[in-house]
């Protein structure tokens, strides 16, 4: 179900109100919202294990719903979880092309939350091409967005973006200045998989300024988390560092 029909303007409900006039009720147009959101689910399904073809089949028969009927919302989330198949595959034109074609819908619509995920998005997909000026532009303005809206877990995201962005540069101080403020908002809000993940950019960071105890002492602790709370990609990803630097008791 649509649950932010609030956010669109009353011109933007008469538009789609006219969708209504082809005979559909009020009760036809709740169901086929139910069947797009079960097609994305399906898509999420597919996706959290690597079956990208399989998500992007369900993710376009949720477009075709959205897009035949109006729901601008609806079409917002398909386009951005295309976007993140594409960009899975790093097919990142493409990527680039969806995300920008949700963000347009969300900016319509007013729809904050929405904007701040697509401006981190392009961020991602700015970064993966080796345009860090760029992908600071947007991650900054991802968290801006998400400054005013009151997401600390957004802010945090961004934090952790854009100390990615630091640490590539080999600013390694600012860096790890700004995946701490990440990993205090993720305490705060006791999110394990959040402190997990960024836990392990700081062990990485550490380790890349030459302060080995510290820095494996954080993949430790990280890679514990993500094995307790069963984010194989994460223990994957920091066991992989750990042999990589060199730490011991791995």
């Amino acid at each position: 179900m649509n649950k932010n029909s609030d956010l669109r303007t009353t011109e933007e409900n008469d538009q789609i109100d006219q969708k209504s006039k082809s005979g559909e009720s009020a009760e036809e147009r709740a169901h086929l919202e139910d069947v797009a959101d079960d097609h994305r689910s399906f898509g999420n399904a597919f996706a959290l294990r690597g079956f990208f073809d399989g998500a992007e089949e369900s993710y376009r028969e949720a477009l075709a719903i959205d897009r035949e009927h109006g729901f601008e919302e609806g079409l917002a989330i398909d386009y951005a979880c295309l976007g993140e198949v594409y960009q899975a595959r790093e097919q990142v034109d493409e990527a680039e092309g969806f995300y920008r074609k949700a963000l347009a819908i969300y900016e319509k619509l007013g729809h904050g939350e929405g904007i701040a995920n697509q401006y981190g998005n392009l961020g991602t997909i700015h970064a993966m091409r080796g345009d860090l000026d760029e992908a600071e532009n947007m991650y900054r303005q991802a968290l801006a967005t998400n400054e005013e809206l009151g997401r600390k877990e957004g802010m945090a995201a961004q934090y952790g973006n854009l100390g990615i962005v630091c640490r590539v540069r080999g600013d390694l101080d600012e860096a790890e200045s700004q995946q701490r403020k990440a990993l205090e908002i993720y305490k705060e809000a006791e999110d394990d998989f959040g402190v997990a993940s960024i836990s392990l950019n700081i062990g990485r960071t550490q380790l890349e300024k030459g302060d080995k105890i510290a820095g494996c002492e954080m993949l430790m602790k990280a890679k514990q988390l993500a094995q307790e709370i069963g984010a194989q990609g994460c223990v994957d990803v920091t066991s992989q560092l750990i042999e990589a630097f060199g730490c011991e008791c791995s």
